[in-house]
């Protein structure tokens, strides 16, 4: 599973309940920043990488942030980490399209490749593997990702030049975008 991430150009991570539950969002937020990779969360992995980190994307699926769904559907890797990658994750198992190389690591073994065709899966629990990962991981890889990492910074941005009126708000009574961006 490393050294498909390791090889891939345009990988991306999908952090779901499975890394909280871990207590592995340290792991998760250094690997990203080691290999490069950008972050989209399920709606219960959230809270594992900050929504202000260069690295994330926001939530994938169906209800999601369009910029995560853009990401991941341009991935040519994407690995889910503690998700099912169910139908709310993947919005109808479209995103990311059919025929994308994927990997995924969970602790139940029913999810594995349950949804998606697998390059390479890991029956284990999250914060374990992320940690192993961490002890092999080469930072070789990082520098090949520059131009990935500038287009999702643009798709990001997009999103954000987008919402950002409603983010920013004063109106009375007060947006739930702008609740949302305070809290």
């Amino acid at each position: 599973a490393l050294a498909q991430l390791e090889a891939a150009e345009r990988p991306v991570i999908v952090a779901g309940g499975g890394v909280r539950a871990s207590g592995a969002a340290a792991e998760l937020v250094t690997l990203a920043e080691r290999l490069n990779i950008p972050v989209a969360t399920s709606l219960n992995g959230k809270d594992t990488i900050p929504g202000v980190h260069p690295l994330s994307v926001g939530v994938v699926g169906t209800y999601s942030r369009e910029s995560a769904n853009r990401v991941v559907n341009e991935a040519d890797l994407v690995c889910f980490i503690g998700t099912t990658a169910g139908s709310m994750t993947t919005h109808f198992w479209q995103v990311p399209p059919s025929g994308t190389a994927a990997l995924q690591i969970d602790l139940e073994p029913e999810v594995i490749g349950r949804n998606y065709p697998l390059k390479a899966a890991v029956q284990a629990d999250a914060k374990v593997t992320l940690s192993c990962m961490l002890a092999l991981v080469s930072t070789a890889s990082k520098k090949r990702r520059i131009a990935w990492i500038e287009r999702v910074g643009q798709l990001v941005g997009e999103w954000r030049c987008k919402f950002d009126a409603l983010l920013e708000s004063d109106a009375v009574p007060m947006r739930p975008e702008r609740i949302c961006k305070e809290l």
